[in-house]
């Protein structure tokens, strides 16, 4: 597999919304092969040498993959409703609220598209 596929979109969240693409009239999801979702991992430089002795643990990996594509999902949404609408909707925005709730950072989120 062609790596750069796994870069493209220069921004991180958006190479998390490129992890599915059409080939050959497929749909190829990089997330759900554990080596390749590693390989994307190593790619946007989101491993750190501890990080993979712990995900070499089956559960641990499986675990991470569902949580990359729960909050891909949430991606495609917002990349959708940017697209479509110019602005996020209250659902979304409370959406990626509860997301980064546990995280140990303070995003502010904006509704609307900034141009």
């Amino acid at each position: 597999m062609d790596k750069s596929i796994f870069t493209l979109g220069g921004a991180l969240w958006i190479n998390l919304v490129n992890t599915t693409y059409i080939s050959n009239k497929q749909k190829i999801d990089i997330l759900a092969n554990a080596s390749s979702a590693l390989q994307w991992l190593k790619e946007n430089s989101l491993l750190r040498e501890s990080d993979e002795l712990y995900l070499e643990q089956k559960e641990s990996l499986d675990s991470l993959i569902v949580e990359l594509q729960s909050i891909r999902t949430l991606c495609n949404i917002i990349l959708s409703e940017i697209t479509q609408r110019g602005e996020l909707s209250l659902e979304t925005t409370n959406r990626i609220k509860k997301v980064v709730e546990n995280l140990q950072i303070n995003p502010t989120i904006n509704s609307k598209m900034i141009n």
